[in-house]
């Protein structure tokens, strides 16, 4: 955990494992490079100033490349973020911070048509939900998801596709069964 720091040199920073940043600046047009294993986590009261270049990789080697990494040219200050700890996507001042590992789960499947949408990210993330059958025909679709049980109109047996359309522009989708 890195807390009350004022970053305000170029600076390499690594972990095994995850790295939580908590009331931290960066400034002075530093150069921060933060690498982690598993994440990295900017708690509020992060701040990275305009002219500073931030770089975060997770995973992988601490080589930085722009395939795994982002560049924050404007600045960035995170007050009261998403609390989830396994949030990993999210979008501020214009930019997606985001290492793709977004999912959500459904259970009980197969069921009767009433189901619970398990996400690792907050529902508010949710642009729209839709359900659609293997040929593409929707038969549910909802936006600002308030909870996450979801309960079809009409139960008809079969395959369909839950597809989850994030604010930012990511799509998921889960195969379920109803039955």
């Amino acid at each position: 955990m890195i807390e009350n720091q004022n970053i305000i040199s170029d600076r390499n920073m690594a972990s095994c494992g995850d790295i939580t940043f908590i009331n931290d600046t960066i400034s002075n047009n530093a150069i921060v490079n933060i690498h982690a294993q598993d994440a990295v986590y900017l708690k509020p009261g992060f701040h990275a100033y305009a002219g500073t270049n931030v770089h975060i990789t997770v995973g992988g080697s601490l080589q930085v490349s722009p395939q795994n990494s982002m560049l924050l040219n404007n600045e960035i200050i995170l007050e009261d973020i998403f609390e989830e700890p396994n949030l990993l996507s999210f979008t501020l001042n214009n930019t997606t911070i985001s290492n793709h590992n977004l999912n959500f789960n459904l259970y009980p499947n197969p069921n009767n048509g009433t189901f619970q949408l398990e996400t690792n990210f907050p529902l508010s993330e949710i642009g729209t939900l839709t359900i659609t059958n293997p040929l593409g025909v929707t038969i549910y679709k909802i936006k600002e998801l308030v909870s996450n049980t979801i309960q079809l109109q009409t139960s008809v047996t079969g395959l369909y596709f839950v597809i989850v359309t994030l604010k930012d522009g990511s799509v998921l989708t889960q195969k379920m069964v109803v039955q």
